[in-house]
């Protein structure tokens, strides 16, 4: 029983000093994010199969961003709150949904573009909507409060 104990100890202790080892991030990468971003807070690495991904903070908003092996961001994902929402999607939604207060924002941007995916608070009810840089907008999930 002793033999197994031990076994698993040190195997739980292998698997926490792997775990806490960052990857290396290659150079391209590396200076490709120093040249985007210029006050990252907390950064933490990790390296997946095709990619590199860093985790941060700046300027208050949570940020993981992903660059392909050559050092070319490939997504950004961004999560605020609704003062930096650009005015355009703001407006419209104090326009066309005045009852409902925005909890918190998710911005995705890829080679495709820019998209905000928002939570939404009223009354009587939750929703979910994703918007583009226009403003406009679809809701793709919607809840009753109990």
């Amino acid at each position: 029983m002793k033999k197994i104990l031990l076994s698993a100890a040190v195997l739980l202790f292998i698997n926490a000093s792997f775990a806490n080892n960052p990857p290396e991030v290659n150079e391209k990468v590396l200076e490709a994010f120093k040249k985007t971003f210029n006050t990252p807070q907390e950064v933490t690495w990790y390296e997946n199969e095709n990619s590199f991904e860093a985790r941060f903070a700046s300027d208050g908003i949570r940020t993981i961003v992903w660059y392909n092996k050559k050092g070319i961001l490939v997504l950004t994902h961004r999560n605020y709150d609704a003062s930096k929402l650009p005015p355009m999607i703001l407006n419209k939604l104090s326009t066309e949904l005045p009852d409902q207060k925005v909890l918190g924002v998710t911005e995705i941007t890829n080679k495709t573009g820019m998209q905000y995916y928002i939570t939404l608070e009223g009354e009587k009810t939750w929703m979910k909507i994703k918007a583009d840089v226009q403003g406009d907008y679809e809701i793709y999930e919607k809840f009753k409060k109990a």
